[in-house]
C-alpha cells in the first residue's frame, strides 16, 4: 500500500500543470467548453468548429455530440460483459432458508425532487439502475463546514448537507451523483490509496457529466463555480480515456485537483 501511494504521488508530481483559471474564463456553455477541451489537447484546428459548421445552431449541436462523453463516463454500468454474463450452473437444492428482510431504497420527502432530476438524466438512469443504489438510504442532514455530501459504505447511505438544500436542483444533483457513484463503483471496499483516489477522479467525472448533461448554465453560487471548474479540469482530460482504470494519472488537469485542492492525499491515506 505504501509503495503503491508513493507511486501515485511521484506520478502526480511529474504531471502536475499550473491551472488557474479565472473566473470569467470559466465555460458557461458546451461550445465554450468543447473550444477550451480542443485548445488544451493541442487540437487548435478544431477551436471553433462547431461554430463555423452549424452557425446559430452550433450550442444544440455541440450538446447532441457531446452526449457521448456522458455516456462513455458511465459506460462502465451498462458494459456488454453486464448484460450478457452467463448465471453460474445450478447448485444442489438446498433448505429453504427463513426470507431476509428486504431492504428498499429510502429517499427522504424532501429529497424527492432532487433525486427526481437525477433519476430523469441519462448518467443519473445508469448508475441508479446498478443493485447496490436499490437500497440506498438518502437524506438531508448538517454536515461539517466544506463537505457537501458523504458516503457510508457499512450504512449504504448518503447524507447531504443541509447547508446546500437550497441549491439549484442541478447543482444538488451533480452533487448526489457523485456519492452515489461511490455507493455502485466497480472498485470494491476495503480500498488502498491509489484505489481511493482512483475512484474520487471518477466520481468527480461522474458530478461533471451530469453537469454537462443538464445544462443549467452560468453557476450562480459559490458550490456552482466550484462544480465548473471541476467540470473544466474534467472537460481538458476526457480526451484521455475510453474505458474505466484504477490508474488515473492521466488525468493530468483534474487529478491535481482532486489530491492537492480536494485533499485527498490526505483523506485517502487515512
Amino acid at each position: 500500500m505504501l509503495r503503491s501511494r508513493r507511486a501515485l504521488i511521484s506520478a502526480v508530481l511529474a504531471l502536475i500543470v499550473a491551472v488557474s483559471p479565472a473566473l470569467a474564463d470559466w465555460p458557461t456553455t458546451c461550445v465554450a467548453l468543447n473550444d477550451q477541451s480542443e485548445a488544451a489537447l493541442g487540437r487548435h484546428q478544431n477551436v471553433g468548429i462547431y461554430q463555423r459548421v452549424y452557425g446559430n445552431q452550433a450550442e444544440a449541436a455541440c450538446q447532441r455530440d457531446h452526449m457521448k462523453d456522458v455516456r462513455r463516463t458511465f459506460a462502465w454500468a451498462v458494459s456488454p460483459d453486464r448484460a450478457t454474463h452467463e448465471p453460474p450452473p445450478a447448485s444442489p437444492p438446498q433448505p429453504t432458508p427463513a426470507p431476509a428482510p428486504v431492504r428498499r431504497q429510502r429517499i427522504a420527502p424532501d429529497m424527492h425532487p432532487v433525486w427526481h432530476v437525477l433519476a430523469q438524466s441519462q448518467g443519473g438512469r445508469l448508475l441508479l439502475q446498478q443493485p447496490r443504489a436499490q437500497t440506498l438510504t438518502v437524506r438531508y442532514q448538517p454536515l461539517p463546514t466544506g463537505s457537501n455530501a458523504r458516503y457510508y459504505s457499512t450504512d449504504n447511505i448518503i447524507l447531504v448537507a443541509d447547508a446546500i438544500r437550497h441549491e439549484r436542483l442541478a447543482a444538488q444533483a451533480a452533487i448526489l451523483i457523485h456519492e452515489v457513484w461511490h455507493a455502485v463503483s466497480p472498485i470494491p471496499y476495503p480500498r488502498d490509496f491509489t484505489a481511493c483516489v482512483a475512484d474520487e477522479v471518477w466520481a468527480f467525472g461522474a458530478q461533471s457529466a451530469l453537469w454537462l448533461e443538464l445544462a443549467p448554465g452560468s453557476p450562480v453560487t459559490r458550490l456552482e463555480q466550484g462544480i465548473v471548474y471541476t467540470m473544466q479540469l474534467w472537460g481538458r482530460d476526457r480526451g484521455a480515456r475510453n474505458d474505466f482504470d484504477t490508474d488515473v494519472s492521466d488525468f493530468r488537469h483534474l487529478l491535481p485537483h482532486v489530491l492537492y485542492e480536494r485533499d485527498y492525499v490526505t483523506r485517502c491515506a487515512a
